[in-house]
């Protein structure tokens, strides 16, 4: 007979519970013997392991094991993997203090298989007029790699909550590729990040009016594309490829073994058999698993599988006639692509629902507000580093003076660009804008950011032809598959080395330097620079 619907959500509800007690109870056992910031220091009560038998013995009250859980989501202590259940934790939390609840709680772990996970040695004692709930936990392995319990747990309940093998555990516990988190933290970081809720809006309008899709969010360098998608992937465990020009992460392959290996490991249960297919990933493989995927997991769920995809307009292309990234022309029910670019004509010949919406047209006139806020989070950052700081500088002390009018006038120069606020910013710290009569005299928009770079390198229509030429080759490397050019491939351009030194050292603030084979190469610092310089009349002309 199968569980009805309300039936597999107090399942899943217990199994949450137990797993996310478990991973507690597992992580204090980790961090009791710290002797600074210990992560648990309210809590009363006795938790020990017995490394022989593999068990963890636990006594305290209920309270008190509430507050363990509480303390192990709120501080953020809690491993990567959890994240998923603290999503959920508010609609479990004061289940802790219900010792019906808890006992169901040992119920769960005491059925996960036949050998019983959970010794169901309850004893009540007096103490200070509180009562204990003491149990054992067996078979627990403190490891972060093995975690036997969780394996149990999941094999005993998927198929009562989800009706087959599509884990909850597998399928919603899932974290970036390595190569992606440092790009996400960084663009999420909550000091930063402004939220952009009217365009996750659309984009789930667009999930609710089509069963599957491509959905592309277009705008200008520094509009905040890349913060929304990363968020997006942060908050929703779904897999995604950030294309990474400057490093080189941008072929058709990289994509296809990223993705194609991520929804492996997202759906391990449903896809185990592809792991040898896995060796030579092709547009092909990617099609099986979509489908796979579609017919075992989403169908029957009524769910959807959303992949994430930043900067298409960094691809580099083999073949121009081809869809960018070889993307399918069709997509099984319930799959859609999130994805990114510039304003750009991008090659995607396809037979179903495709979206593509302009960022500004989106945030419509909040990007105002946005930008404020933006910048009064970094004033409020500097004003709390600055006085906690004996030596302030006078320029430093000057610039803030009126932080109405630099909010102001920052927030019109920027037309509605993150990059540019930034950007500017750290100038500003850094002290390029010296002698600041006016706020008036900053550059406008990322344009006129990246027109000033150009003043400062001495850059203009009666520049030496060979200053441009050389921009020009900095230029075309740090947008192309090879994004670092040579020391010798430059020298090329001048009569001596060091006529080629001399200008480097002057170009440097806008230069990234990297030794690879005991030779120096060089890229401009941002790709946006690098593609401002290809649309430039400045360059765009210019002759060998």
């Amino acid at each position: 007979m199968n569980a009805s619907k309300e039936d597999r959500k107090i399942s899943n509800k217990k199994m949450q519970r137990a797993i996310l007690l478990i991973m507690a109870l597992k992580d204090y056992i980790r961090n009791q013997g710290e002797d600074e910031n210990k992560p648990y220091p309210d809590f009363k009560g006795n938790i020990s392991d017995d490394i022989r038998n593999k068990t963890i013995e636990v006594c305290c009250t209920l309270k008190n094991l509430e507050n363990l859980v509480n303390s192990y989501v709120k501080n953020s202590i809690c491993s990567q993997e959890s994240q998923d259940f603290c999503k959920n934790y508010p609609d479990i939390s004061n289940d802790f203090q219900k010792e019906t609840v808890i006992k169901s709680l040992g119920d769960v772990i005491k059925d996960a298989d036949e050998h019983k996970l959970l010794k169901d040695d309850r004893h009540k004692s007096t103490r200070q007029g509180s009562k204990d709930w003491r149990f054992t936990v067996n078979n627990i392995v403190i490891s972060e790699s093995n975690d036997e319990t969780i394996k149990s747990l999941k094999e005993r309940y998927e198929n009562e909550f989800f009706g087959n093998s599509n884990s909850f555990i597998n399928s919603n516990i899932f974290e970036p590729p390595l190569e992606f988190q440092t790009l996400i933290k960084y663009h999420t970081d909550p000091e930063d990040f402004i939220e952009r809720k009217d365009i996750i809006e659309r984009f789930k309008k667009f999930q609710k009016d089509h069963s599957q899709g491509y959905f592309i969010l277009q705008g200008d360098p520094g509009v905040g594309k890349t913060a929304i998608l990363a968020k997006y992937v942060l908050e929703n465990k779904c897999p995604c490829f950030f294309v990474q020009q400057p490093q080189g992460l941008n072929q058709i392959y990289d994509f296809l073994e990223s993705i194609c290996n991520q929804l492996y490991h997202k759906y391990y249960d449903q896809l185990r058999h592809f792991k040898e297919k896995l060796e030579n990933v092709d547009i092909s493989l990617l099609n099986s698993l979509l489908e796979e995927i579609s017919k075992k997991v989403l169908h029957k769920h009524k769910s959807q599988l959303v992949i994430v995809i930043d900067a298409l307009d960094e691809v580099y292309l083999s073949n121009e006639s081809e869809n960018i990234l070889k993307l399918p022309e069709y997509l099984p029910e319930g799959i859609f692509f999130f994805m990114s670019q510039r304003p750009k004509n991008i090659f995607l010949e396809i037979e179903v629902p495709l979206m593509i919406e302009d960022i500004s047209c989106l945030i419509g006139d909040t990007w105002k507000e946005d930008c404020r806020t933006y910048i009064k989070k970094y004033l409020d950052r500097r004003e709390k580093l600055r006085t906690s700081q004996d030596d302030k500088t006078c320029s430093e002390e000057r610039l803030f003076e009126s932080e109405e009018k630099l909010i102001e006038t920052l927030t019109l120069k920027s037309q509605r660009n993150f990059r540019y606020l930034k950007n500017v910013l750290v100038d500003i710290e850094r002290g390029v804008y010296k002698n600041l009569d006016s706020l008036d005299n900053l550059p406008e928009g990322l344009r006129g950011y990246y027109e000033s770079h150009l003043r400062r390198m001495n850059i203009n229509h009666k520049s030496d032809i060979r200053h441009k030429r050389l921009l020009r080759k900095l230029a075309n490397a740090s947008s192309g598959h090879v994004s670092l050019i040579s020391f010798t491939d430059m020298v090329s351009l001048f009569e001596s080395q060091y006529e080629l030194q001399l200008i480097l050292e002057e170009w440097k603030q806008f230069l990234y330097k990297q030794e690879v084979d005991g030779k120096l190469h060089y890229r401009l610092y941002h790709p946006s620079f690098s593609y401002f310089l290809q649309n430039s009349d400045l360059l765009r002309f210019l002759q060998d």
